[in-house]
């Protein structure tokens, strides 16, 4: 049986910030994978457990580019 995830990720290539909803495996850890392995264009930066289809995303507006970046 499937779990319904929402995934947040970014795409550098078009430089966008996505909510993406999908099915995939109960273990957070091979849903990772099957979400890297279907949407390999998208860095997955967050991965929550259910349907959050109303969630909001931004784009990166205040990245430098930077490796330095305080706090990093």
């Amino acid at each position: 049986m499937a779990k319904i995830w929402t995934a947040i990720s970014y795409n550098w290539s078009a430089a966008t910030t996505s909510r993406i909803v999908f099915t995939a495996s109960h273990d957070g850890d091979v849903a990772r994978e099957e979400f890297e392995s279907t949407h390999p264009a998208e860095d997955l930066v967050a991965l929550v457990p259910g349907s959050h289809e109303w969630t909001l995303t931004y784009p990166l507006t205040k990245w430098t580019g930077r490796e330095d970046i305080e706090g990093s």
